[in-house]
């Protein structure tokens, strides 16, 4: 049972439809979630590591762009 003074068309709502083109990926270990932003580019978006240094890495700077290589 839900008690709440919020509509159900909020509740209910499916609000990841809209987010941007987003993929995770992993750089160096790293993973990340990012968005790309042109040809073999992307910019980070989140950081997702249990490792604090990951976080102080200038390199993984949410906001920062990245250029993508495909290891294939």
């Amino acid at each position: 049972m839900l008690h709440t003074i919020v509509p159900l068309e909020v509740v209910f709502s499916n609000k990841y439809d809209d987010l941007p083109n987003q993929q995770l990926i992993k750089v160096d270990g790293v993973e990340m979630l990012v968005e790309p932003s042109g040809f073999a580019e992307a910019k980070i978006v989140r950081v997702l590591s249990t490792d604090p240094a990951h976080y102080l890495n200038t390199k993984f700077q949410p906001g920062s762009n990245l250029k993508i290589i495909n290891k294939n």
